[in-house]
């Protein structure tokens, strides 16, 4: 077993044989990771790496990392905070009206599972398929009468004799209820990546202007340590996140001689930053000339880090490795 450690709010551990990693925070189990042979590992969140002994060389089948900075259009984020809303009020009522989960049956599996990592293995494996189905069945029963008693619900039904004790709950269906049947403007958006960006000049100016702001008032990397990126085998993770909408401006330039339908692109803090692809412009040029979008864009490439397997080492390590700065621009236009 290894020490756990506290850094400011967080807590990690890591306990299990060699070869196998049990990885826990506060929030309970992170992910769980299995050497199955050299070179090889399976992780629960970062999928399967393999790595060539003697090359240092390693490749991740695995899923990639969702930008948890990725706010969506405006109707997206409104859908998102309701249902949001619903979900931790759902929970709440469910506690309130079930009791929540059978604390016996919790406890019965928490050391079940203790058992697994001590020499009474075989017992805590036999131990723990019976204290789980009876977690799991428990709750799911209970899930099943709190539904039943929300469908009885006076709002629910449109019944007009006085409403039941779960105000917090109903109120939260009504206002998810009220935003589905609000009919949403239809949007259609369109997404491209700055052409000419690689310039030297220009990636010299976004590493000053934009990276190096963000820097000034943000942690890199997340805020995540090596050891934290190795714990959560999280996958490429960058220096910066960058994003923004009014800073860029797409300027159309007929007198330009190479192509007169040509739009350069501009950022008020660096000028010039590349052009639409020639293979946009078509599609660009009627999106301006409809005069009904919304423009968001994001930096893209630089710094990250990522996971890979170190033969000589016998183990994985964080390495940093660099992509040239690109922009990646979404134009949202609302439809008739």
């Amino acid at each position: 077993m290894k020490s756990g450690d506290f850094m400011g709010s967080r807590f990690r551990k890591q306990i299990g044989p060699k070869g196998f990693k049990l990885n826990i925070g506060k929030k309970g189990i992170t992910s769980t990771s299995v050497k199955i042979a050299k070179g090889i590992t399976y992780n629960s969140k970062r999928g399967l790496t393999l790595g060539i002994p003697g090359t240092g060389f390693s490749y991740n089948f695995g899923r990639k990392k969702d930008n948890k900075n990725y706010l969506g259009t405006h109707s997206e984020r409104q859908i998102a905070n309701q249902v949001n809303l619903f979900s931790s009020e759902y929970t709440k009522g469910w506690r309130e009206f079930t009791g929540g989960y059978n604390k016996k049956a919790l406890i019965a599996s928490g050391i079940c599972i203790a058992l697994c990592f001590t020499p009474l293995l075989p017992l805590g494996l036999v131990l723990s398929i019976p204290s789980l189905l009876w977690l799991a069945i428990d709750t799911l029963i209970k899930v099943i009468k709190y539904n039943k008693h929300l469908k009885t619900s006076p709002i629910l039904s449109e019944v007009s004799y006085p409403p039941i004790e779960t105000p917090s709950v109903v109120n939260s269906i009504q206002k998810v209820n009220q935003v589905s049947e609000t009919k949403q403007p239809k949007t259609e958006s369109f997404t491209f990546r700055v052409a000419g960006i690689s310039d030297d000049k220009i990636q010299r100016a976004i590493k000053h202007n934009l990276v190096e702001e963000y820097l000034e008032n943000n942690e890199a990397y997340d805020g995540m340590t090596n050891k934290e990126i190795l714990e959560d085998y999280a996958d490429e993770t960058y220096q910066v996140d960058v994003y923004g909408d009014s800073e860029i401006t797409l300027i159309p330039e007929p007198e330009n001689t190479y192509n007169h339908k040509a739009i350069r692109i501009e950022h008020e803090d660096i000028g010039k930053v590349g052009y639409v692809p020639d293979k946009n412009l078509s599609k660009v040029h009627e999106i301006l000339d409809r005069n009904n979008y919304n423009l968001e864009w994001r930096l893209i490439g630089g710094k990250f880090k990522q996971i890979e397997y170190n033969d000589e080492k016998d183990k994985d390590v964080v390495v940093v490795k660099e992509h040239t700065y690109g922009i990646e621009i979404t134009l949202t236009e609302k439809m008739p």
